[in-house]
């Protein structure tokens, strides 16, 4: 069986990473945070503290079989949320990591099936050459890019 090999993100390379992209995210004048849950959570609080948004909205995308490092995938299913209250509000979407980009895709697919097409992404760590959105990096924040399964500072390691 092959070792599986670790990143670890530190509570200071997680305040690194927001401190780094919190000036530029101000700069867009969001008026609300929509996090997926769980993985976004702690990222979306720290930044709706340093951005003062007081707007903050959590859906729950469901991907993963278990919380097991490559466990296997379903197809993303997005759980009920009133998409509405959103239109016509500046959207910050915050996620801690993204790998392939189904749960972005499928968020951002409800999103503007819901006439909802003023946002920009957010995520604390992104997995090298796996997903580029749209070919463009322009309406995303990518953190750290890693190589390897990542444990956040607030998890435990899985072996």
């Amino acid at each position: 069986m092959k070792k599986i090999q670790y990143d670890i993100i530190t509570w200071h390379d997680f305040n690194s990473i927001i401190s780094t992209f919190v000036d530029s995210i101000k700069e867009d004048k969001f008026d609300a945070i929509l996090t997926i849950a769980k993985g976004g959570l702690i990222p979306a609080v720290a930044l709706s503290h340093k951005l003062n948004i007081d707007d903050f909205n959590i859906t729950r995308i469901r991907r993963n079989l278990s919380n097991e490092p490559f466990s296997g995938k379903i197809p993303p299913l997005v759980d009920k949320f009133d998409f509405a209250k959103l239109q016509g509000k500046r959207i910050l979407i915050v996620d801690d990591i993204v790998g392939t980009g189904e749960t972005l895709k499928k968020l951002i697919e409800v999103l503007k099936s819901n006439n909802i097409i003023d946002f920009k992404i957010f995520v604390l760590v992104k997995f090298v050459g796996e997903y580029s959105p749209d070919g463009t990096i322009d309406n995303y924040y990518f953190g750290k890019i890693c190589n390897n399964w990542v444990i956040f500072p607030w998890e435990e390691k899985r072996c």
